[in-house]
C-alpha cells in the first residue's frame, strides 16, 4: 500500500497532481509537505525568513541533519519517560488513531503498562473528549500526572491532519486541565 496510501496518515494519498483527498468535511492537500518543501527552499523565502542555510543544502522535514547513535536507539523511550513520571513530571503521551507506523494501541498498552509499573492507578477512566460537538478522541489519566490521549482521525503527526483537535489537546494539558468531555 505505501506507493499509493501514506502509511503514517491511512486516510491519505502519496501526493499526487492530479489527487485531492477529503478529511472528513475539509479538503486537505496531500502534496503540502511537497508543496513547503519547494517554497521554503525559494531564495526570496530565505531571504524573508532571514534563514542562513550552514552546511544544509535544502531544507527538509526529515533532514538527516540530526544523526542518532545507533546504541541510543535501542534504550526504551518508555522508561525514560518512567524516569520523568517518578520525578513529578507532568507527561501526555498521545498518538493520531490514523497511524499504521505507531497504531495507538500500541501507544496505550505501553503507557498502561508504565502507570501499572509506576503504581499510578486511574483517576480519569477511558473515556471520548470532545472538540464541540465532535468526537476529537479518547483519553485516560493515571495518578495526576500521567495522560494517554489519541487524536480521531489524525496520522502520525496529529497537528497535520488535525490541527484543531490537536490544539484543543496540547492547550489543556498546558494548563493543566482535564479534556473537554461535554459536547
Amino acid at each position: 500500500i505505501g506507493a499509493v496510501v501514506d502509511y503514517s496518515y491511512i486516510r491519505d494519498d502519496i501526493c499526487s497532481q492530479t489527487k485531492q483527498q477529503l478529511q472528513g468535511e475539509q479538503k486537505r492537500d496531500a502534496c503540502v509537505e511537497r508543496e513547503t518543501h519547494t517554497y521554503l527552499n525559494r531564495k526570496d523565502v530565505h531571504k524573508a525568513l532571514h534563514a542562513v542555510l550552514v552546511g544544509i543544502n535544502k531544507w527538509s522535514s526529515c533532514s538527516g541533519f540530526l544523526t542518532y547513535d545507533v546504541q541510543n536507539l535501542d534504550i526504551p523511550t518508555i522508561s525514560l519517560l518512567g524516569s520523568l513520571v517518578r520525578s513529578g513530571v507532568r507527561v501526555m503521551v498521545y498518538s493520531g488513531d490514523q497511524d499504521s507506523v505507531v497504531p495507538f494501541m500500541g501507544t496505550r498498552s505501553l503507557v498502561n503498562r508504565l502507570a501499572e509499573e509506576i503504581g499510578f492507578k486511574t483517576s480519569q477512566p477511558y473515556r471520548t473528549w470532545f472538540v464541540g460537538k465532535r468526537v476529537a478522541g479518547w483519553n485516560q489519566v493515571y495518578g495526576d500526572i500521567l495522560t494517554f490521549a489519541t487524536v480521531r482521525g489524525a496520522g502520525g503527526a496529529a497537528p497535520a491532519t488535525q490541527p484543531e483537535s490537536s490544539l484543543v489537546l496540547f492547550k489543556a494539558f498546558l494548563e493543566g486541565k482535564p479534556l473537554p468531555n461535554n459536547h
